[in-house]
């Protein structure tokens, strides 16, 4: 797991592997991506589902009329399977307990044998639509970047570089350290020290890192005014001290 900034929502997370997304930006790009229009099997018109909707709503809803009439009409005649009966697995031959009404298959089997129907119509789609793949493909690794400061997978349309502010801010000054060396002949700047360099500073007048690192010292007029967790005290401190009367 790693700490990334979600590309869509700008979320702080923690991830796995590549991803460059939040878990809820990932859900719903990924049904995003899936939805598109599809063409009912059975009337031909046009409607909006995922990779696995053959029928229109209203297709659909007859389908499910008449499969609960041809239950019906098993169960007058005796043939309907009872939930807690016992049937006979299609793939090994061993008995198993039936728990739904669809069920094929034994709980050993039944786990390969649905990944196997997701990998035969997984093949099939991408035998039907192997262009439109390799575009989607394509538009995808032209996205992926990686970030020249942190070397973070992400994704973007624009022509950048660095994955955050934060990043582009520490090459900016890595690029401007490195152009004073070749001019001043001062030391050879590394990005992990103007990293840590920049996490020293505070952005605000008067406000610096304490030698440890891990607070905020407060200053007004070469005066210590104390020691805070956040930028924001320090800050805050500061402007008390400008309003404090003097005399």
């Amino acid at each position: 797991m790693r700490t990334i900034k979600c590309w869509s929502c700008g979320q702080i997370v923690q991830a796995a592997g590549e991803s460059a997304l939040c878990p809820n930006c990932h859900k719903e790009l990924k049904a995003a991506s899936t939805l598109r229009d599809r063409v009912c099997r059975t009337c031909g018109t046009i409607f909006s589902g995922g990779p696995r909707a053959w029928y229109c709503p209203d297709c659909r809803a007859e389908r499910a009329k008449a499969a609960n009439r041809e239950y019906k009409a098993r169960a007058k005649a005796g043939n309907a399977r009872q939930i807690g009966s016992t049937d006979i697995c299609q793939i090994c031959g061993k008995e198993y307990t039936v728990t739904g009404g669809l069920q094929r298959y034994c709980p050993q089997c039944a786990p390969d044998a649905v990944r196997e129907i997701d990998r035969t119509q997984s093949r099939a789609w991408m035998a039907a639509h192997r262009e439109e793949a390799a575009a989607r493909k394509k538009e995808i690794a032209q996205k992926r970047r990686v970030c020249k400061v942190c070397q973070k997978v992400f994704y973007s349309a624009e022509p950048t570089v660095t994955c955050s502010t934060e990043c582009a801010k520490i090459l900016k000054s890595y690029k401007q350290a490195l152009a004073d060396h070749k001019r001043r002949g001062s030391p050879a700047p590394t990005l992990e020290a103007v990293a840590e360099r920049l996490s020293k500073q505070s952005g605000v007048p008067g406000v610096s890192r304490s030698r440890n690192g891990t607070r905020w010292v407060a200053r007004y007029q070469n005066k210590h005014i104390g020691t805070f967790d956040t930028i924001e005290e320090a800050a805050k401190a500061i402007e008390a001290q400008k309003n404090t009367p003097t005399g």
